[in-house]
């Protein structure tokens, strides 16, 4: 039977979680998956656990072993191996939801576009929240992606997304190795190279928010800090042709973009321990972002934390610091 969705899923000591994320794709058209679970070096039960799925349904499940290379290289590895019609991407302690699974492949089983949106699930404390970017209503437009991107300023992530094989393929989609954040140049790359795209209402990912060893927890930021500027400078280079905002489609990969680079640098200035050093670090990558790539760097409008970081000195990033620590308390 051929293979509608390859879902890769990163798996790297998920041994906790692995079990409900395996269950979670056993819909009633699993037949017409391919799920690649890509081991990454894990030091728990996950491999184990996963070759009883491979062995129970030897037609669905694949586990591909391999050394540690970081998120990045997961999807690198999945879409080198994939031959499902789409590719979907998922992270070994999250999940999806398996009865609007089936509806997804019966869905995708008769289109032929570039890009598919669904919407997602935010799960914390066992609860579940249904996240919109905002673009569901545009779910009859045409299937160009001017249209179904005109006027559009959010952000797509890549719990939402699933991408034409052929697309990563044809393009060489590569996704940094080694490093953590690398999710936003998956969310990002396909589309300097797509031309259509189908927008649904109902949502798949469920994705898994609260856990301490997150890389978006505050101790995982610290943890990882340096890998926020190889994330940009990974992006700078992948996308150093990128200069026409001439169209829908365009205007939306610079907002992408300028809200990859300003995140991370908000993210920065709150997660890392104040002090000078610091924000000399911080101030050293925007001006590397500028005099990489000064066209990304002039478009940063709507991020006021990031414009004050660059129009003031240390003080305002103190300023700053104490700020951002006091808002994410209170979300917290």
């Amino acid at each position: 039977m051929e293979k509608i969705l390859t879902v890769s899923i990163a798996a790297y000591n998920v041994e906790q979680y692995i079990t409900e994320t395996l269950d979670s794709l056993l819909c009633k058209n699993k037949e017409k998956l391919e799920i690649l679970v890509i081991n990454d070096g894990s030091k728990d039960k996950t491999q184990t656990i996963a070759e009883q799925y491979q062995e129970k349904y030897p037609s669905i499940f694949k586990i591909v072993n391999k050394q540690n290379g970081g998120y990045g290289s997961t999807i690198n590895k999945g879409i080198e191996l994939a031959t499902g019609k789409y590719f979907k991407q998922l992270d070994g302690d999250d999940k999806f939801d398996i009865q609007y699974l089936d509806r997804l492949l019966e869905e995708l089983e008769n289109i032929d576009v570039d890009i598919v949106y669904n919407p997602y699930y935010s799960w914390h404390d066992d609860k579940l929240e249904i996240v919109h970017c905002g673009i569901e209503g545009k779910k009859n437009a045409s299937l160009d992606i001017n249209d179904c991107l005109h006027n559009f300023k959010n952000d797509l992530v890549m719990h939402s997304l699933a991408y034409k094989t052929d697309l990563l393929k044809k393009n060489n989609i590569r996704i940094l190795e080694n490093s953590f954040y690398t999710d936003s140049e998956y969310a990002l790359y396909p589309f300097l190279y797509a031309k259509t795209m189908k927008i649904f209402d109902f949502p798949i990912y469920i994705y898994r928010i609260g856990n301490v060893g997150q890389s978006v927890s505050v101790v995982g930021m610290r943890k990882h800090y340096l890998d926020f500027d190889k994330v940009i400078n990974s992006i700078i280079d992948n996308t150093k042709e990128f200069k026409s905002i001439n169209n829908d489609a365009g205007r939306y990969i610079l907002y992408k973009i300028d809200n990859i680079f300003c995140i991370s640098i908000s993210n920065l200035i709150f997660a890392l321990p104040w002090g000078y050093k610091n924000y000399k670090y911080i101030k050293s990558i925007d001006k590397n972002i500028k005099n990489k790539n000064e066209f990304l760097y002039t478009n940063h409008k709507e991020h006021r934390t990031v414009n004050t970081f660059r129009k003031g000195k240390f003080i305002t990033y103190t300023l700053l610091h104490l700020y951002l620590k006091r808002k994410y308390r209170k979300c917290s």
